[in-house]
């Protein structure tokens, strides 16, 4: 029996088995808050939205208004997420806040 669990052991280990997490995004709204995707969908972003499907910014003076209220470190955040990201429905809001 020490024979068998041996030789199981020695193929699992020869098989490269490494199951490794994925931690690349593709637009999902997963993970952790730096990371861009899922910064972009929070609860910050939403103030820039006319809906909650957020597929309509508001006014730009809206927007102006609302990027002007939030605090320096949501701000920074914010031009992070969008310098990484790659989720395109996020371009207009993220080419309307780098022209503040």
């Amino acid at each position: 029996m020490r024979l068998v669990t041996a030789a199981a052991a020695a193929m699992l280990l020869s098989t490269g088995m490494a199951f490794a997490q994925d931690n690349s995004t593709t637009g999902s709204t997963s993970g952790s808050d730096s990371d861009p995707s899922s910064y972009l969908s929070g609860p910050n972003i939403h103030r820039f939205y006319q809906n909650d499907s957020m597929d309509e910014l508001r006014p730009e003076a809206e927007i102006r208004t609302t990027w002007k209220a939030m605090s320096e470190q949501d701000r920074s955040n914010i031009l992070q997420a969008c310098m990484g990201n790659k989720d395109t429905r996020y371009n207009p809001l993220c080419n309307s806040l780098k022209a503040m």
